[in-house]
């Protein structure tokens, strides 16, 4: 009787081992074939993201040429508008002694914030 409890608890456990094979065997092709597969995608996505950055160092330098000339549009304005507010404020300049309305601008400016930071410091 004990030996045909043995046997049959022999078996059980036989049995458990073969199954618990088989899923080690599913489980390790379903890992190899996960891997092989993210791989793959990742592999994609990877040439993709290379492609695109590729495509950014071009379009960077464009748009580097573009604010360069940009800036210097606004410098030549600038400059422009210095000369016009030079002939309009140019007998005013002279009149209180100072080279140019941003001279007398700066000036007042410096000023009118020394003044205000007298008037805000305690006494």
């Amino acid at each position: 009787m004990k030996a045909k409890r043995k046997e049959a608890e022999l078996r059980q456990v036989q049995s458990q081992a073969h199954g618990l094979q088989m899923r080690l065997k599913y489980s390790q092709s379903d890992l190899e074939q996960t891997k092989t597969r993210h791989l793959a995608l990742n592999l994609q996505e990877k040439s993709k993201l290379e492609s695109e950055l590729a495509n950014f160092g071009p379009r960077i330098n464009d748009i580097k040429r573009v604010i360069q000339a940009r800036d210097r549009e606004m410098k030549e304005l600038k400059e422009k508008m210095n000369r016009v507010e030079d002939e309009v404020f140019e007998e005013f300049c002279r009149e209180i002694g100072v080279r140019n309305i941003r001279e007398f601008e700066e000036e007042k400016v410096k000023r009118q914030n020394e003044i205000a930071k007298k008037r805000y410091q305690p006494a």
